[in-house]
């Protein structure tokens, strides 16, 4: 489990749309890039390992309500033997244990935080500290089914809620920076550390190794992680860089 106090951790991620490992751009389901045919090739080149993690998402699942890669994710899984938080489409107890039963290590869920509360609490209870929740934002409103929903409420409401849960972590995604390579929105990310309870993952933003090295030396003792996709691909940013970031 990510602790409040952890050192921060740089955490690959691969966004899975109709099979392929894609990067959407500002949350935009049909503003996409294509980067592997299929994300099983980024096992080697993320040199993944049992003490690696790694983020999933399923975007078609977050979008029509249930997993629509599963098959796919399974297989990696499988293959990859690295520590899995995955995201997309989790909104009912039988997903929750079909995913947990091929080896999720964490759940991440987002649609229903604000939806369904009693799944939310009911998964909290079944498998404490493996639950996680995700906080999506634009202009600090709170967007989901992939992103195609402005619910017109306050990240807040999500912190206020999940505050007294047993949530392993919160993602923040800033839509408005996911995917587009232009660097961290570090006051939002302050503002989401400081009102959180809960140990606090970033998404969106990162572009080169001076975002990662800037979170180290200032994000180091209360930041829990941070998820890097579209400049991993791009080679603005290396699995080699990171490790030795990490390492220093």
């Amino acid at each position: 489990m990510i602790n409040k106090n952890q050192v921060m951790i740089y955490i690959p991620a691969i966004d899975i749309k109709d099979n392929r490992c894609v990067r959407l751009y500002k949350g935009n389901m049909k503003a996409y890039k294509i980067y592997k045919n299929s994300p099983i090739e980024v096992i080697d080149e993320f040199q993944l390992d049992a003490s690696s993690i790694l983020h999933i998402v399923d975007l078609d699942g977050a979008v029509y309500g249930k997993p629509k890669n599963f098959n796919l994710i399974k297989s990696f899984i499988t293959l990859a033997n690295c520590n899995i938080q995955l995201g997309g489409g989790i909104r009912n107890m039988d997903t929750v244990e079909r995913y947990l039963d091929i080896g999720v290590s964490k759940i991440i869920l987002g649609t229903s935080v604000l939806t369904n509360t009693s799944f939310l609490y009911n998964a909290c209870y079944k498998h404490p500290g493996r639950i996680c929740v995700s906080v999506d934002t634009l202009n600090d409103m709170i967007l989901d089914r992939g992103w195609t929903n402005n619910t017109g409420r306050n990240y807040h409401d999500i912190i206020q809620m999940v505050t007294d849960l047993n949530i392993s972590f919160i993602v923040w995604t800033d839509i408005d920076r996911d995917g587009a390579m232009s660097g961290i929105n570090i006051e939002g990310l302050l503002k989401m550390i400081r009102e959180s309870k809960l140990p606090v993952i970033a998404s969106g933003g990162v572009t080169n190794i001076s975002d990662l090295i800037y979170l180290k030396n200032n994000l180091n003792d209360s930041l829990a992680g941070v998820i890097c996709g579209r400049a991993l691909y791009e080679g603005a940013i290396s699995i080699d860089i990171i490790k030795l970031i990490e390492n220093n």
